[in-house]
């Protein structure tokens, strides 16, 4: 079911929760891509704090939804950051506890344990919201991750392909489990228009020559649209990947490791990043290092992300990089 105009119409203006990058808007598609404990689910949570923690009274009970497919989505560690959050920035006259108590009955938590479940959950996202969120508007639509299932349909890929070969047939695309949950998210994004939020492994390092930092290893997967990624990559397994899917990246966010110097941008960076002292503080400031591009633009905006105990902040970057 649509969601009707009058509804829309009462929807949050545009955000700036990473305030380095433009502003988020509604029907953007991000993907947020890094190694293992990079800080990709702690961006995540920054960023939905900021939609359930605004600065001002909202004009409608803004509400997130979240596929938590890796099972890393840490509920009390969530809260605490809310509350810390809310103590600091309060908007309104509630208690902060009951201020958490409504911010958390405003996030729904699913966790779908295949990838044809997580694209049913997200087809029927326009019903749950009929019947259970009649008040709330859908600001955001965040799987974390889109990658878990990735082993595992690959071996049935596989398995479907060898079978079409012994019989001289081609695979038809619109088997692959990805694309059922792309054109999940695009129903919704149709309907409902929410910032969706997609968090993904990095698996490979692209090649020196690629201007991408990770290879892409899902197949049907959106990139930005004329940024930087298509000046070297046209015949790269990212474009390949990509040219059916049926929406494109408004951004993509590249997180390192703390001991990764692929980030460096000059002979000074990488120095720093070899000595171990200077690695050992940015483990224990909980800083992570993060590059940006954006669609219509060959900009790379760099940004810090600082995880600690009680926030997670987010540090202006040096000049673009052309």
């Amino acid at each position: 079911m649509d969601v009707p105009v009058e509804s829309l119409e009462t929807a949050p203006s545009p955000l700036t929760p990473i305030p380095v990058l433009p502003a988020f808007n509604r029907g953007d598609v991000i993907e947020i891509q890094g190694p293992a404990s990079s800080g990709k689910t702690h961006l995540l949570y920054h960023i939905l704090l900021s939609f359930l923690v605004p600065v001002s009274p909202p004009h409608a009970e803004i509400a997130v939804v979240v596929y938590d497919t890796d099972a890393t989505f840490d509920i009390e560690r969530f809260r605490r950051l809310l509350l810390s959050r809310i103590s600091r920035h309060p908007c309104s006259t509630l208690d902060p506890q009951e201020s958490v108590r409504r911010a958390l009955a405003r996030l729904h938590l699913f966790r779908p344990t295949t990838l044809v479940q997580l694209a049913a959950s997200i087809a029927n996202l326009a019903a749950y919201h009929s019947s259970h969120m009649t008040h709330q508007e859908i600001a955001v639509l965040a799987i974390d991750s889109i990658s878990p299932f990735y082993w595992a349909d690959r071996f049935s890929a596989e398995q479907l392909r060898d079978a079409a070969s012994a019989k001289n047939k081609r695979v038809p695309m619109a088997l692959s489990p990805l694309r059922h949950v792309l054109d999940a998210i695009q129903s919704v994004r149709r309907s409902h228009r929410p910032l969706t939020i997609l968090t993904n492994w990095a698996l490979h390092s692209a090649p020196s020559h690629s201007a991408s930092l990770y290879k892409q290893h899902l197949h049907l997967f959106p990139v930005v649209e004329d940024g930087i990624a298509d000046l070297g990559a046209k015949a790269s397994s990212n474009t390949d990947h990509s040219s059916s899917s049926p929406f494109r990246l408004a951004h993509h966010i590249s997180l390192s490791s703390p001991t990764s110097d692929q980030f460096a941008a000059s002979p000074l960076d990488i120095a720093l990043l070899r000595d171990p002292r200077h690695r050992q503080g940015i483990v224990d400031n909980g800083r992570v290092q993060c590059l940006t591009r954006s669609s219509g633009t060959r900009n790379i905006v760099r940004f810090t992300l600082q995880i600690t105990d009680d926030d997670i902040l987010v540090h202006a970057p040096e000049p673009p990089i052309p």
